[in-house]
């Protein structure tokens, strides 16, 4: 898909010497595109209405205004954690960014390089993002977008599997309608591997368009679950990624400064075993799994969620179990 010139010259970008141009893959709810000019090379993203899946998903562009105003808030005190953003066209819902050639931390898992000090500086970075918006009015206002999370992620992720799993159904549909009541700080939404660059200094995050005000155990819990689910590719570093999650768990709790971490605990564990059986069933299923290890997962989740894990030791030793069974 070409980028349209209309959007070009909303970015101020169309009177440049524009030297090449490519579009990016990898997420399903916007177009991308890099754009080497004469003497820098910037990212354009514009969200879209209709999402790259197969199931109908549709979600409002004007959430593009959300993750610009999630950058500006995390740039004010973790400026090294975010990309810039140079310029923004509302009415493209669109925006452009400086690159930053750091490689993806989900690209290195899937190619076996975990490393758990780096899932360390994640939960540090994190943790900090919602320590800083808990006590923030302004920012509960400014990101009172529970339509965007309920289209977003309540309904894809939970009541759409809630619908193909009968027996668990009313606990997963709970688990959603708690996300949009819960109102404890503000959530990126989508904090997963593939949206974390490995920086010099410091994790980038990207994509935060589901950007809400609410529970901030679902971003831990959306993060732990891709690592969790990497252990079907890569069996031999079934050890290393469960110290991954133990590390990234400990090290967010130690930063809690807002609420009971037991309490908080228990909704990340439960939280992580509706969005792995999420991740096969949902409306965005992972690309990597094979059907084979699908029906790992649903038998998996759906067993556990019937018997209410909610304890992430006992869920990683269960899960263990199951991986070197099969």
């Amino acid at each position: 898909m070409k980028i349209p010139l209309d959007l070009l010259e909303a970015l101020g970008i169309a009177s440049q010497d524009i030297v090449k141009i490519d579009m990016l893959g990898g997420g399903v709810s916007a177009d991308i595109w890099r754009l080497d000019l004469a003497h820098e090379t910037v990212v354009v993203k514009r969200a879209r209405r209709s999402l790259k899946v197969e199931a109908d998903w549709q979600a409002d562009p004007k959430r593009i205004q959300s993750e610009i105003d999630w950058h500006n808030f995390v740039r004010s005190f973790l400026p090294e954690s975010v990309p810039e953003i140079i310029a923004v066209a509302p009415e493209h819902h669109a925006f452009s960014m400086g690159l930053l050639e750091y490689p993806l931390w989900k690209a290195e898992l899937l190619k076996g390089k975990v490393k758990p000090r780096f899932a360390e500086q994640v939960a540090q970075h994190l943790v900090r993002i919602h320590s800083m918006s808990t006590t923030r009015s302004e920012i509960r206002q400014q990101f009172a977008h529970d339509d965007l999370f309920y289209a977003l992620r309540v309904e894809p992720y939970f009541l759409t599997t809630a619908d193909k799993h009968v027996a668990i159904g009313d606990t997963l549909r709970e688990l959603g309608h708690n996300l949009l009541v819960t109102k404890l700080a503000l959530m990126q939404g989508d904090i997963s591997p593939k949206n974390i660059l490995i920086g010099t200094a410091s994790p980038v995050f990207l994509d935060a368009e589901t950007a809400c005000y609410g529970d901030p155990a679902f971003d831990m819990a959306f993060c732990l679950t891709h690592l969790m689910l990497k252990v079907l590719l890569q069996p031999k570093q079934l050890p290393i990624l469960m110290a991954s999650v133990r590390t990234m768990f400990s090290t967010y709790l130690a930063g809690v400064d807002w609420e009971d971490t037991g309490h908080l605990g228990e909704r990340i564990t439960r939280l992580l075993q509706a969005i792995m059986l999420a991740r096969v069933d949902g409306k965005s299923p992972v690309e990597y799994l094979d059907s084979k290890q699908q029906a790992l997962v649903r038998n998996f989740c759906v067993t556990s969620i019937k018997t209410s894990v909610s304890d992430l030791d006992r869920l990683i030793h269960d899960w263990s179990n199951e991986i070197q069974l099969h």
